[in-house]
């Protein structure tokens, strides 16, 4: 059977001025971080997609909350 060889290669962190050895990717934006780095980009990324998916609910319960003659309304125009 063959074996896969593993990149052992060492990745430093891409935050920049940080000259620490990486310890996650972030699939968000494909960047190798050291941890404390990830923990403070997770806690961004979150602050900011809190209000937009709020933004987004509030706007489908509005539609949804619509009638029918709104509805076909807004489709025409």
């Amino acid at each position: 059977m063959a074996a896969t060889a593993v990149s052992s290669e060492c990745k430093q962190c891409k935050v920049n001025g940080c000259k620490r050895q990486s310890s996650a990717l972030c699939y968000h934006c494909n960047r190798n971080v050291f941890k404390k780095h990830f923990v403070e980009h997770t806690d961004e990324t979150t602050a900011q997609l809190n209000p937009l998916s709020d933004s987004v609910n509030e706007l489908y319960s509005k539609f949804h909350n619509l009638t029918v003659n709104e509805k076909r309304i807004i489709r025409r125009t």
